[in-house]
C-alpha cells in the first residue's frame, strides 16, 4: 500500500541540547507523542539514501534547485518487520512525501541496486530509475528522534540528535563504522505543518535560541564522508 502526503511546510533549525530540553518540556504539555514511540522518548531511525549515477539528489541540493527529489529506505529501532521506501519531494519551501512498504525480499534486491519487478506506484518508479539512472544505495544516515504531533494543521515537530553516517557497503543492518556529522551539543529541530502553524504551538519555541537552516541530513553525511 502506498501512502501519499499533501504539500507541507517544513522549517529546520539548529539548536543546542539545553534548548532542546526546554522545547521538549514545553511541547510535551500540549502535544501528543508519535503513535509508534514510547511516549516522548527518542527512537532510532536508520535511512539508506539512494542517488543516481550523476549524484543528482546531492548536486541539486547544493545548487539550490527549486524542485528536487530524494529517495530512501527507512526503518526504526533496527526492526526489519516494518520498512518503507520513500520519495521526498522538495518544491521551494514545501515538501511532499510518498512512501510504500517493502518486504525483506524487496529490500535485499534494492540493497544490491537491482530492479524488483514492479510496474506501478512508487516501487514501479524505483524500477524505472534503477534501469535508466542507475539509482543505487549510497549512504546510511542514523539518528535518534523525539516526535510531537498536534491535530490542527497536522503539526509534527521533531528533535533529531546524535546524527551519524556511514558509507553503504552492502549491509543495511550493520551498526559498525558510523561517524558523527554534527557537533555533539547540536540538535536539529524540524517543524512541519499543512497550512498555518498554530500560535499556541509557535509560541512554545519562539523565544528559544535557534539558527534557521536548510540542513539536509543526506547532504551533510555525504560531505562528511
Amino acid at each position: 500500500m502506498m501512502e501519499r502526503r499533501v504539500l507541507r511546510n517544513e522549517l529546520k533549525y539548529y539548536i543546542s541540547r539545553p534548548a532542546a530540553a526546554i522545547i521538549k518540556s514545553r511541547l510535551s504539555k500540549i502535544m501528543h507523542p508519535d503513535s509508534h514511540a514510547d511516549g516522548f522518548e527518542p527512537y532510532f531511525i536508520r535511512s539508506v539514501y539512494f542517488d543516481d549515477m550523476d549524484y543528482t539528489a546531492f548536486r541539486d541540493k547544493l545548487s539550490g534547485v527549486e524542485k528536487r527529489d530524494k529517495f530512501r529506505v527507512r526503518f526504526y529501532n533496527m526492526d526489519s518487520s516494518f520498512m518503507v521506501f520513500e520519495q521526498k519531494k522538495k518544491i521551494a519551501d514545501k515538501i511532499q512525501k510518498t512512501s510504500q512498504r517493502i518486504d525483506m525480499g524487496q529490500m535485499r534486491m534494492m540493497m544490491k541496486g537491482l530492479c524488483i519487478g514492479e510496474s506501478k506506484g512508487l516501487l514501479g518508479y524505483y524500477d524505472v530509475l534503477c534501469r535508466t539512472r542507475l539509482l543505487r544505495p549510497l549512504v546510511i544516515v542514523d539518528y535518534n528522534r523525539t516526535v510531537f504531533s498536534y491535530p490542527i494543521s497536522n503539526v509534527r515537530i521533531t528533535l533529531d540528535q546524535d546524527i551519524r553516517a556511514k558509507r553503504f557497503t552492502g549491509d543495511a543492518f550493520n551498526l559498525a563504522g558510523e561517524i558523527p556529522v554534527i557537533d555533539a551539543n547540536s540538535v536539529v529541530l524540524e517543524v512541519k505543518f499543512d497550512t498555518v502553524l498554530p500560535p499556541q504551538i509557535k509560541c512554545l519555541f519562539e523565544d528559544v535560541a535557534k539558527n534557521r537552516s536548510a540542513v539536509s541530513k543526506y547532504c551533510l553525511c555525504c560531505e562528511t564522508l
